[in-house]
């Protein structure tokens, strides 16, 4: 037997066939192939795709006979599946934790199941075969659901919609994320827009992954429960003398330094087990608009806690009313870290396609408003940078879900 890479999967060879042991690609959408080498694919071995919450689609080819368990686990993106009719063999836990699978097409009348192939996958999980077949029964002794792939046409593909919500459980911690698609965006403000700032010039931008974004900033609760340490103890790591502006489980964590942000976005990745990071500014700038081209993305004094009406202090976390993908104090509460380098003049050479930011600097990016700022500074355009370092009464953050950019 030979193990050897062939593309996007480290695959072993036996005598007459290839079994792939595991998919190292960091493309959304996979095709595993029916031959590599001249030997037909017919294994796809334990956890082959593990964890891999950002895997939408998998194809497979005429020829495949077995999949081993566990093979794809906690695969969050998978809606649905189709096997070829060549398959012969699911075992137990062949698809654990795949809790986006809604339904699951098997032509074959003779598969032979193990035992919770579609553990923990959506409850009201839909397996399309044929009448009297191994999938039928197996359906029925499981509590899924049975259709006739002969008289019943198969669903549409599900796709995700923006402001779709999955929520991650830690420590007792519940994490809300909503969904943000791929797509293009009209980055930074036109020269029209009152208050504008130089810096702001106007681009056109796509991002050609999707990615989740926690739907409010992050708490102290979170923060506690990840980092270990209180709003108190952060504010005297800087100035023990400096008032607090908001104390409680459920109010934004701020006095964190962009440094601290990453530690904390490192430690939760190790937790939840997914790639968990500070937003890019175009991805922060696309999620806060949502679709919308205005300085805001609603009306303000109903989104954000700002100069205004903040009361001197931030304010618990999801009170006003969220943007249209559900994420909530974009506008206001504390302003946020992002990933990027910051550049006063990065939008005049910015890539148009899933931009990183410069590639050095002094100053990492911060945008959104805050409750100590004025209407102005809470636009959608407003961008800002503090040394790494910084620690301020108004500056908190909101991780995402990482997506991997093609190519990386």
């Amino acid at each position: 037997m030979t193990v050897f890479f062939d593309g996007d999967f480290r695959c072993r060879e036996h005598e007459d066939s290839i079994e792939i042991e595991r998919y190292v690609g960091k493309d959304p959408c996979v095709t595993f192939p029916a031959e590599i080498h001249g030997k037909p694919v017919t294994r796809i071995r334990y956890l082959a795709c593990d964890w891999l919450d950002w895997l939408e689609k998998v194809t497979f080819s005429e020829g495949l006979e077995h999949i081993g368990g566990y093979a794809f686990n906690y695969c969050l993106g998978l809606r649905c599946l189709r096997f070829p009719l060549s398959l012969r063999h699911l075992e137990e836990r062949a698809f654990n934790g795949c809790e986006g699978l809604k339904w699951v097409t098997i032509p074959s009348s003779d598969v032979e199941f193990d035992a919770n192939v579609f553990l923990r996958c959506d409850p009201d999980l839909t397996l399309y075969g044929i009448p009297g077949s191994s999938t039928e029964r197996y359906a029925a002794a499981n509590g899924h659901k049975f259709r006739d792939i002969q008289t019943f046409d198969e669903p549409e593909i599900p796709t995700r919609e923006a402001g779709d919500r999955q929520v991650w459980t830690s420590n007792g911690i519940k994490y809300a994320f909503r969904w943000c698609p791929a797509g293009s965006f009209l980055m930074g403000s036109p020269e029209d827009e009152p208050d504008r700032d130089d810096d702001e010039t106007q681009h056109r931008v796509t991002l050609t992954r999707g990615f989740w974004m926690l739907e409010t900033e992050v708490t102290q609760a979170m923060w506690k429960s990840v980092m270990g340490t209180s709003i108190s103890q952060q504010r005297d790591k800087e100035n023990t003398s400096w008032p607090l502006y908001g104390e409680g489980s459920d109010y934004p964590m701020y006095y964190v330094s962009w440094e601290e942000c990453r530690s904390f976005c490192e430690k939760l990745s190790s937790q939840l087990g997914l790639t968990v990071s500070l937003p890019t500014e175009a991805q922060w700038e696309y999620a806060c608009r949502a679709g919308t081209t205005g300085a805001y993305a609603g009306d303000l004094g109903e989104m954000g806690w700002y100069w205004d009406n903040s009361g001197g202090g931030t304010h618990p976390v999801g009170q006003k009313k969220p943007n249209a993908w559900g994420l909530y104090d974009m506008h206001g509460n504390v302003e946020e870290w992002c990933q990027d380098w910051y550049d006063y003049d990065y939008y005049t050479e910015s890539p148009t396609s899933d931009p990183t930011g410069p590639s050095s600097g002094s100053s990492r990016v911060y945008r959104g408003g805050g409750w100590y700022y004025y209407a102005r500074s809470c636009r959608s355009a407003v961008r800002d940078g503090f040394t790494p370092d910084s620690r301020s009464r108004s500056l908190g953050f909101r991780p995402v879900l990482a997506s991997p950019a093609p190519g990386k």
